[in-house]
């Protein structure tokens, strides 16, 4: 049965509120969780009605537990990627780019040289423009610009946990 409707406007924003805060603050490295909602049924109140803030704190706890249940995970930004290359480097550079996790997507021949066009998660590219120059030997140069959020796999999550924790963590 649901009782939502009996609750008085102020225990309703001291619920949202709670609600609120486990977004804020997620179970994986507390940030903050997106693309989630919840839908309350029953409240159940023993006794005189609680202080708003202890219905703030059992929100925020309910709604963390089922967070910790559920499939949280982080999400990892993933850059736009356009490489300008010779074309006898061509193959050290796409081979590099796949091996980080890279994908090309568009391949356009040019008088002189080729563009690619490819994503690849950001965390992937740190020292990049540097790398793709050594391993070309000065042949490719390239730009990045933010393209969307991905889902981060469960090895490269905790790679990311212990990074910033200093702690390895067992699957979440």
């Amino acid at each position: 049965m649901d009782n939502i409707k009996t609750l008085r406007p102020w225990q309703v924003k001291a619920l949202e509120k709670g609600f609120q805060n486990s977004l804020s603050n997620g179970p994986v490295l507390n940030f903050p969780v997106l693309f989630s909602s919840v839908k309350v049924h029953k409240v159940e109140v023993a006794g005189k009605s609680p202080p708003d803030v202890l219905l703030i704190a059992a929100m925020t706890n309910a709604v963390k537990s089922a967070l910790k249940e559920a499939d949280t995970c982080l999400l990892e930004p993933v850059m736009k990627l356009v490489i300008n290359i010779e074309n006898e480097a061509i193959n050290t550079v796409i081979n590099d780019l796949l091996l980080r996790g890279g994908e090309i997507v568009e391949r356009q021949e040019l008088p002189g040289f080729v563009a690619l066009t490819g994503y690849a998660p950001l965390r992937t590219l740190r020292g990049y423009s540097t790398h793709v120059r050594i391993i070309s030997s000065g042949k490719a140069f390239f730009g990045m610009e933010f393209s969307h959020y991905q889902r981060m796999d469960l090895a490269s999550q905790n790679e990311a946990v212990k990074e910033v924790t200093g702690f390895s963590t067992s699957s979440q």
